[in-house]
């Protein structure tokens, strides 16, 4: 589970930090972050950068799952698409695990599709509520 720890402009793109709530590693001081911007280009020259940091792009409503995936697969490794969730449903996810793409959706503001899209397999869900409300699903799907 994670949440949006930041957004900032860069070159009019919204570039959002999600921070790993429950890998976060104290005694190591080690965190997770993940790059997401609307821009295929960008995600290619922030791979270019960093190697290892995950980076993903947004798949924006009506264009469907498919619409950012050929262009993703240029990217090596660590990548992924978040895509507006009603654009995604078990096969759009199995079909980008297939590929080692990970898959998040957005925004996802009630408990029972955030649950419908964990039983999914999504990787992580975007939400616009407070992350208490959904907490007692990030102590159940550890």
């Amino acid at each position: 589970m994670q949440y949006i720890r930041k957004c900032t402009d860069y070159r009019n793109q919204k570039y959002h930090q999600l921070r790993c709530i429950s890998k976060h590693n104290h005694s190591k001081r080690t965190e997770t972050h993940c790059i997401i911007t609307g821009a295929i280009d960008d995600v290619k020259e922030i791979r270019a950068r960093n190697s290892i940091i995950p980076v993903m792009t947004i798949g924006y409503t009506p264009a469907p799952y498919t619409d950012n995936l050929e262009r993703i697969t240029e990217i090596s490794e660590n990548r992924g698409i978040l895509y507006n969730y009603p654009q995604v449903d078990q096969a759009s996810i199995d079909i980008l695990h297939q590929q080692n793409i990970f898959c998040g959706v957005w925004s996802v503001d009630d408990t029972e599709t955030a649950q419908k899209y964990i039983d999914y397999g999504v990787d992580f869900i975007v939400t616009n509520e407070i992350p208490a409300r959904i907490n007692h699903m990030v102590n159940d799907n550890e």
